[in-house]
């Protein structure tokens, strides 16, 4: 949750086993913007976007769909899964 009005940068990755799913940032409770799966050595999915928040109420957060039906672990190394957000330009 911010706590300066203005926007922000959102970065987040997840390093994952499976083949088929999204990563989405949501903000305030509802999809806001939707990022991609990478192929690598290790498959993963990421988001980049600039979001706008009021330094009070509004708050941010990642979710990964599994679309496979399978279970799968999370990668839980920092460089492979991470996720970030810093201050781009106060309002």
């Amino acid at each position: 949750t911010p706590t300066v009005a203005g926007y922000y940068q959102i970065n987040a990755t997840v390093s994952i086993g499976i083949a088929t799913g999204y990563i989405e940032v949501w903000k305030n409770g509802a999809a806001y913007n939707r990022g991609f799966q990478t192929q690598s050595a290790v498959v993963g999915f990421h988001v980049s976007t600039q979001v706008y928040c009021n330094g009070t109420t509004d708050y941010i957060e990642i979710y990964l769909a599994n679309q496979t039906g399978s279970n799968a672990s999370v990668n839980n190394v920092s460089s492979l899964t991470y996720f970030n957000g810093s201050l781009a330009r106060p309002a």
